[in-house]
């Protein structure tokens, strides 16, 4: 599957279709202060031409949406706990992580806020390691989604 991430629909559907994806995943709680705010989203995947409009899972426990900066900053099993209500409530759980966050930090040649420096490279790792080891213990399907970020 191949999709594109994109923080305001730039690009029309007819020209995501021409670049060959299969689906749209609007960024749209990437602001550091969106735990203070309610959210209500709608987890349906949408069709619109052809092309799957999958909206960001938030979690019904704590209000987070499953963002990179979410699974880098919350302890495991207050995450996990919220990935297993979130199931509980809908069909699945999408959880988007940037490969940047797989490497030290001191190798950065720019400046990076203290928030997103935490956790990251060997730390990140082990993390997504024991996530995913806590995925096959309690037999959730998983699937890889490979995304473009424009």
């Amino acid at each position: 599957m191949r999709g594109i991430r994109q923080k305001d629909v730039t690009i029309s559907v007819n020209e995501l279709k021409l670049l060959e994806f299969t689906y749209i995943s609007n960024i749209e709680n990437s602001n550091i202060l969106f735990p203070f705010k309610r959210l209500q989203r709608s987890t349906d995947i949408l069709e619109d031409q052809g092309l799957s409009i999958v909206p960001e899972s938030i979690s019904p426990y704590s209000q987070l949406p499953y963002n990179d900066f979410v699974f880098q900053a919350v302890p495991m099993k207050y995450y996990q706990g919220m990935v297993t209500e979130t199931l509980k409530n809908d069909e699945f759980v999408l959880i988007y992580l940037n490969t940047f966050q797989f490497t030290e930090g001191q190798d950065f040649k720019i400046k990076m806020p203290f928030y997103r420096k935490y956790n990251l490279g060997k730390k990140m790792e082990d993390k997504l390691e024991d996530f995913l080891a806590w995925t096959n213990e309690n037999e959730l399907a998983t699937a890889r989604m490979k995304d473009y970020i424009l």
